[in-house]
Formats: structure tokens, C-alpha cells, sequence
């Protein structure tokens, strides 16, 4: 396993918004920003996410 730091890049800050606003749009309850951009930075660059805090990540 490879442990590294992955940056914040624009595409990732626009995924975040993204999903953000369709939580909002679809009535449900918007991640706050660092779960937001935690399942971007997955998202883009398509890795998995597991986490032990399941209703921030559905």
C-alpha cells in the first residue's frame, strides 16, 4: 500500500461543489466541504473510499 498526499486541484473543488449542490437541488442533507472533498478527490481519481462514517459518504 502506497501512502501519498493527493492535492486539492480544480477539478477536485468543482466535484465538491457539484455534489454539494445536487445534495441541496435533491432535498438532501449537503456534506459539509472536507467530506465533500474527500469523496471528489476519490471520485476524480477514481479510487475507493472506506470509511467507518457511512451517513457522510451515501
Amino acid at each position: 500500500m502506497v501512502d501519498e498526499i493527493i492535492d486539492i486541484t480544480s477539478p477536485i473543488a468543482m466535484k465538491a461543489g457539484e455534489i454539494r449542490r445536487k445534495a441541496k437541488l435533491l432535498g438532501r442533507r449537503v456534506p459539509k466541504g472536507p467530506d465533500a472533498l474527500i469523496a471528489a478527490t476519490a471520485i476524480v481519481h477514481r479510487i475507493p473510499l472506506v470509511s467507518n462514517n457511512d451517513k457522510d459518504f451515501k
